[in-house]
Parts: structure tokens; sequence; C-alpha cells
């Protein structure tokens, strides 16, 4: 039997710094590549990056009537 490490999370001040990158998050190349590398240094908080991902796409939807489940249908 394999053996499963439990998830990390991130501390708060990790989570705060990767809401404000997000948050200012443009299509520049350097910004991006910030923030992919905090995702991969943080992998094993995936489920936190993902959360945070979704919640901050999901608040800036323009539409209020959308939601997640817009984008995969």
């Amino acid at each position: 039997m394999q053996r499963v490490e439990p998830e990390r999370t991130l501390t708060d001040a990790q989570r705060d710094e990767f809401e404000d990158m997000l948050r200012a998050l443009t299509l520049e190349r350097s910004q991006i590549k910030e923030a992919m590398g905090f995702s991969l240094d943080n992998a094993d908080a995936a489920g936190e990056v993902v959360l945070l991902l979704c919640s901050l796409a999901i608040e800036n939807l323009k539409c209020p009537q959308c939601s997640l489940n817009c984008w995969f249908t």
C-alpha cells in the first residue's frame, strides 16, 4: 500500500501574496511567469491554489448570472 502525504495549506502570508499577484495579473510575460512559479513552488498545496484561482476567476466574471459551469459547457 502506498502512503499518501496529507496536503499542505498555504500560510496566510502566502495566500495574501498569491491573491494580490492574481488580482494584478495581466498578459505580461513576467507576471504570468511569477504566478506560475508560485503555483509550482507550492504544488504540495495544489488544492488551495486551485480554489484561489477559481474563486478569483468567478469574482471577475462580468455577468452576475454566470457561474464556473459556464466555462465547462
